[in-house]
């Protein structure tokens, strides 16, 4: 792949996990532009544990795709510990219906964030807040990538989703064995195999019908 990433292997990612979208040379540019940006500052500050654009391409970002086929595509999306902007940017990319915020503590990472927004002419919001800071915001979903297990996860985006909204999980072992907390319910899970090293993805979409 060179110096930068293929544009044919993003689209083939694209392709795989979203079958039944559409996907434009636009979208392709600016997920190419994004993943050469977050590893070229990979090098200065720990954005993601890729070195190069061919492994966040086929680890960091084919993980953060796989729960867009089942995300809510409306309302309010926050991405929690959004870190480098996983996977909150590339879902401002590929379903700009919904508005995304991207909540990260730690101020090199915001400051990334921000310019990757910029770069990229996204209208998402950085909050630079731990998950327990947030005033008691409340949006209409919550996904958090490789932040917390899956348990804890659940438990704290109770506080940060309305009544009806959807939690997201990104892990490697599904969540349907999982004793959820009361008011919560599995509504889908998704089970991909990742293509570079045969590792199994699951994302699930969780509803919130109590609190």
């Amino acid at each position: 792949m060179g110096q930068f990433p293929d544009k044919i292997a993003i689209r083939q990612t694209l392709n795989l996990l979203l079958p039944e979208v559409p996907i434009g040379d636009e979208t392709v540019e600016k997920i190419s532009l994004y993943t050469r940006e977050i590893t070229r500052w990979n090098k200065r500050i720990n954005l993601t544990g890729a070195k190069t654009p061919q492994q966040f391409v086929e680890g960091p970002l084919f993980d953060a795709l796989t729960f867009i086929p089942i995300m809510d595509g409306r309302g309010t999306l926050v991405d929690m510990g959004s870190g480098g902007g996983l996977p909150g940017i590339p879902a401002a990319i590929l379903v700009p219906e919904v508005q995304v915020t991207l909540v990260e503590p730690r101020a090199k990472r915001t400051s990334f964030l921000r310019h990757a927004l910029h770069l990229l002419n996204l209208e998402s919001e950085v909050v630079e807040a731990r998950d327990d800071a947030l005033g008691g915001r409340r949006w209409d979903g919550a996904v958090a990538q490789a932040v917390w297990p899956a348990r804890e996860w659940l438990q704290r985006a109770v506080n940060t989703v309305k009544r009806g909204g959807a939690i997201h999980t990104l892990t490697s072992e599904s969540v349907a064995e999982l004793s959820l907390p009361e008011g919560l319910i599995l509504e889908e899970e998704r089970h991909v195999v990742r293509p570079s090293d045969g590792a199994p993805r699951y994302s699930a979409r969780i509803r919130i019908y109590e609190q």
